[in-house]
């Protein structure tokens, strides 16, 4: 257990890798011009990983959890990170 919402086994950094790779190759797919959009289906999605893990307001008292509700990784910060790393800061 990380914390009191998140219990992994043995695969769960691989599929959390995996997510974070699809997310990846949907950033690269429209960069590249090969997609108008991309929607990666990835669960889990992220969405509770803040920079350093789970924010201070949620996270259990006492607990040293570097992240929450599931989330290892935080997918739309990975994306957004890959996409500005491929076309620098001005995406405009």
């Amino acid at each position: 257990r990380l914390d009191l919402d998140t219990v992994i086994t043995g695969s769960s950094w691989d599929a959390a890798l995996c997510a974070a790779r699809a997310v990846v190759d949907g950033v690269d797919a429209v960069l590249e011009g090969g997609a108008d959009a991309a929607f990666c289906v990835v669960r889990p999605a992220g969405h509770h990983a803040g920079p350093r893990g789970a924010s201070a307001c949620f996270m259990e008292k006492e607990s040293q959890s570097a992240s929450h509700g599931f989330c290892l990784l935080s997918n739309a910060a990975i994306g957004a990170a890959h996409a500005m790393a491929a076309r620098g800061r001005d995406m405009g």
